[in-house]
């Protein structure tokens, strides 16, 4: 757990199993400044029940300022807490959830059967995504990312499996100043929900 108004801080190598909750957790806003300029990498982050990393900011928009790479996250969402696939929760996604958060930036990090998104982004400024691998399991639900009301969201170069009933991408709510980058990924599809200013040199691999 990240409490309120901490900032400037490095967790590495840590693991993080067997949680009620998610993985990694940071505090609501409703109790502080919402935690930034802080890095997450290294880590193992498995069997939790909720999010494997949840950064659901509840006030403003804020510059936060994260870095979350080369985690190892597996098997979060599921209410057992194992590897059944059974008995998924409200939560689960792979990589993280992001709300109104600014400056973020996810790379390399692999995703093994999470419950729901492989990575959740919703009313979120200037993130990256690059070099992610995302793989579900066919009782999996949700997509491999979803991006709802995003404003500048770029993401490459990730590896997205997911069963043959959910898309890889869900592009959702975008209104006339989102622009959303979808490039060199592979993929098997893109729903998409809404405007998009841009989605270009996409592979699709069926």
């Amino acid at each position: 757990y990240i409490g309120s108004n901490n900032k400037d801080f490095t967790v590495n190598n840590c693991l993080f199993e067997h949680n009620a909750g998610s993985g990694v957790q940071a505090a609501w806003s409703s109790f502080g400044n919402f935690p930034s300029n802080f890095s997450i990498t290294g880590c193992l982050i498995q069997y939790n029940r909720a999010d494997a990393i949840d950064l659901n900011n509840t006030g403003t928009l804020i510059d936060a300022n994260i870095v979350i790479n080369s985690n190892n996250m597996k098997w979060n969402g599921w209410g057992n807490e194992d590897e059944s696939g059974t008995n998924g929760t409200n939560d689960g996604s792979g990589i993280a959830t992001l709300i109104k958060l600014k400056k973020v930036t996810i790379t390399n990090n692999v995703v093994y059967a999470c419950y729901r998104a492989g990575l959740y982004i919703k009313d979120s400024y200037d993130i990256v995504a690059t070099g992610n691998i995302i793989n579900k399991t066919n009782t999996s639900v949700g997509e491999g990312i979803y991006v709802d009301t995003g404003f500048i969201v770029f993401i490459s170069n990730n590896s997205i499996s997911v069963p043959e009933t959910l898309p890889s991408f869900k592009l959702y709510s975008l209104s006339s100043n989102t622009m959303v980058n979808v490039s060199n990924n592979a993929q098997k599809d893109i729903l998409v929900i809404g405007k998009i200013i841009i989605v270009i040199n996409v592979q699709i691999i069926v």
